[in-house]
């Protein structure tokens, strides 16, 4: 199908249904909202010892994760383009954007992509490029490494294929990673947009959305270590159908959940089976901020999103003694958690 036909279903698919409108987000950019269960010694974080884990939401489902020396980032996105455009346009990074959102970001350890669309990756090689970090290994699927190709051979020399064997792999000192199969949800009444894999490299840089094929997704599992304080994280960056994203085997001491809103109307069980499967301390709700805003205003909510909706499944099913939080970020917030004691390898 033709960029012109792929973006008529996307335009005519979401304005029907949304009427082209979406709400203000619950908080203002830069904000946090957390909701907590009331009882004695939950807000542990603000007590407890040592360094925190600092988890920075960029926007849509763009993070950059630090605990002490140890650094990662995911699914690098800032340039927002219309929806028209989106449907029927060119598509470019902003390098004054990109400048301005990743300036001051210390060097990650590694960057892990969930999948290929553009509103995951359209940074990327910007982003590489500005900061220098040619060097930085790029974990993910092998239409990244196809997609990687169209910006220039030096950038595929940082891409390393995303391990999917249910093993834990080290990236350096203090991170560690397993690679989950997952899926990502249909977008709009069954259809998923821009279906399919980058089958071939790319020859020169991709310039529509649909160029930007969604390829193999994952959800992931970080493990960051400091001394014997350590902190893991599930990471998915589009709703699946359980068992979909789910490790092999159970997880002991999962702090975050970091949960892809959109979508999570159109699978069944989710986010209810992974919750239930990880059972984590905390659960943050993320990419539900509207990428096809353009207007430099209050950041909305982007359409079909359902983030209230969202929230009150979260509250249903969050109900096992280690639960502590539901964190709902603005974009620009900056989150702190407490790490734990790592357990002994015998319990790992």
């Amino acid at each position: 199908m033709s960029h012109a036909g792929i973006g008529a279903i996307l335009l005519t698919t979401v304005l029907a249904l949304t009427n082209g409108c979406s709400g203000p987000l619950l908080v203002r950019d830069g904000e946090l909202l957390r909701i907590t269960r009331s009882a004695p010694g939950r807000d542990a974080d603000k007590t407890a010892p040592g360094q925190p884990v600092r988890i920075g939401w960029l926007g849509t489902a763009c993070y950059f994760i630090q605990f002490g020396e140890v650094a990662l980032m995911t699914d690098p996105y800032f340039t927002h383009h219309s929806l028209g455009q989106v449907g029927f346009g060119r598509i470019r990074s902003d390098p004054e954007l990109v400048e301005r959102k990743t300036g001051k970001l210390p060097t990650p350890q590694a960057i892990f992509v969930g999948h290929t669309h553009y509103d995951h990756t359209l940074d990327l090689a910007e982003m590489i490029s500005q900061r220098r970090w040619d060097g930085v290994p790029i974990y993910g699927s092998a239409s990244l490494e196809n997609l990687l190709c169209g910006y220039g051979g030096h950038r595929v020399s940082s891409w390393r294929g995303a391990a999917t064997d249910g093993n834990w792999h080290t990236v350096g000192p203090g991170l560690e990673y397993q690679a989950l199969c997952s899926e990502h949800a249909p977008q709009i009444d069954g259809i998923l947009l821009y279906a399919g894999q980058i089958g071939q490299p790319l020859k020169s840089r991709p310039t529509h959305a649909a160029d930007f094929k969604v390829g193999d997704t994952y959800a992931y599992l970080y493990r960051l270590s400091q001394g014997a304080k350590q902190f893991t994280i599930y990471f998915a960056d589009a709703a699946a159908t359980p068992p979909l994203g789910f490790p092999d085997v159970m997880v002991e001491h999962v702090d975050l959940a970091i949960l892809c809103v959109p979508g999570w109307r159109n699978v069944k069980g989710y986010p209810q089976g992974i919750i239930r499967r990880l059972r984590p301390r905390h659960i943050l709700l993320s990419h539900y901020d509207d990428f096809f805003q353009t207007d430099g205003r209050r950041t909305r909510e982007v359409p079909t999103a359902e983030l209230g909706a969202f929230i009150r499944v979260v509250q249903g099913c969050a109900d096992y003694p280690e639960f502590e939080s539901i964190l709902v970020p603005g974009v620009d917030a900056v989150m702190q958690i407490a790490a734990v004691a790592a357990p002994r390898a015998a319990e790992r």
